[in-house]
C-alpha cells in the first residue's frame, strides 16, 4: 500500500451503556476512506472479496474507554458523573499507523 498522510480523529463527548463507555469519535480528513477503497481493490484483485461489507460504510471511530467488570459501587453517581462528559471535546488523535491482522475463526 501506498503512504497516507496520518489519520485524524476528533473525539467528542462520550456514549456509555450499561458495560461500557465509549469515546464518540469522528475523522477529520478523508485519509481512512483513500485507505479503505485501496483496501478492496488489492482484495478484490487477490480474490479475497467475498466478506467485504458493501452495504454501508463507516463514518465514525468510537472507540471503549472503559470496560465495567462489576457494577460501580454507586452506579447513579456514577453515570451522573459520565454524563457531565456527555458533550465534551475530548480532542483529537493522530494515527500514523496501521496493522492489519488476520482474524481466524468466527
Amino acid at each position: 500500500m501506498k503512504k497516507y498522510p496520518p489519520l485524524e480523529i476528533r473525539f467528542r463527548g462520550i456514549a456509555v451503556s450499561a458495560e461500557t463507555v465509549l469515546t464518540q469519535g469522528y475523522f477529520e480528513t478523508n485519509t481512512i476512506n483513500e485507505i479503505r477503497e485501496e483496501l478492496r481493490r488489492e482484495l478484490l484483485t487477490e480474490d479475497l472479496d467475498a466478506e467485504l461489507q458493501t452495504r454501508y460504510k463507516n463514518t465514525t471511530a468510537h472507540t471503549v474507554i472503559l470496560r465495567f467488570m462489576t457494577q460501580p459501587k454507586d452506579p447513579s453517581l456514577t453515570f451522573q458523573k459520565l454524563e457531565e462528559l456527555r458533550t465534551n471535546d475530548l480532542g483529537v488523535s493522530k494515527i500514523e499507523w496501521l496493522y492489519l491482522v488476520e482474524m481466524t475463526g468466527s
